[in-house]
């Protein structure tokens, strides 16, 4: 898998690399490259925020890890508030925020049933 011209692998005890050792490695690259662009202004901020949220919504899914799933819902509601023209990544972080609701629910749950 590459991204932004880098490969990244993980491997299981079998020397292989797994799908979801690749993805996990994909989303905390995305996280951190994500994070950059923001600092450095090269995305617009509502995107960037809503994006970042996205992979770790996912990560946190992924890992059954609360905390990176309020860290996402903390980045859907920084994109919300730099949305300066409303569009696809403004719905993408409304409807993003009711889908990471629903994870910490379902998560919180499961853990406690």
């Amino acid at each position: 898998m590459s991204y932004k011209g880098v490969e990244y692998r993980e491997a299981n005890r079998d020397g292989e690399a797994t799908t979801t050792q690749l993805n996990l490695t994909y989303l905390k690259n995305a996280i951190d490259t994500y994070t950059h662009e923001i600092r450095e202004g090269k995305l617009d901020t509502c995107v960037a925020w809503s994006n970042r949220g996205l992979c770790k919504l996912n990560l946190g899914i992924a890992n059954k890890d609360r905390a990176t799933i309020e860290s996402a819902i903390e980045d859907f509601h920084t994109a919300l508030k730099e949305c300066t023209n409303p569009g696809e990544a403004c719905e993408t972080s409304r409807n993003s925020l009711v889908l990471a609701e629903q994870a910490i629910n379902t998560i919180f749950r499961q853990q406690h049933s």
